[in-house]
């Protein structure tokens, strides 16, 4: 497709929420078609690195979480959480969809469980 198309869909993506700071779209091939990070906000890491993640990292993921789909339903999605940075993780189709959000976007249910999972195991945050 037609990278003017994938941008338009990132687009729709950045104004439907304005907490969304990174899209990245890979297809079922875990090529990357599209990468970008929203005008105005800065890219913690460099472009080279963000489409190298994306290429490999949800692959990694996505597969592994469908492997357990057939006993537990469809996967609907992964979240990582980074002291700056929390990432989405979408299985859509033919399409994995990354969405990155500041950190302040609240989770409270991922955050309530990692600062359980903190104080008992003992790690530095």
């Amino acid at each position: 497709m037609l990278l003017a198309y994938w941008e338009q869909v990132a687009r729709r993506f950045f104004d439907a929420d304005d907490k969304i700071r990174y899209v990245g779209i890979v297809d079922r091939g875990f090529h990357v078609l599209h990468s970008e990070t929203r005008a105005g906000v800065s890219s913690l890491v460099p472009i080279d690195v963000e489409r190298s993640f994306i290429s490999i990292v949800p692959r990694i993921l996505v597969e592994g979480a469908e492997k357990l789909e057939q006993q537990c339903g469809l996967m609907s999605g992964l979240q990582i959480q980074y002291k700056k940075l929390i990432l989405t993780v979408h299985s859509a189709g033919e399409y994995v969809v990354v969405l990155g959000f500041e950190p302040s976007v609240e989770m409270p249910f991922l955050s309530r469980i990692n600062e359980l999972v903190h104080r008992i195991v003992g790690r530095d945050s």
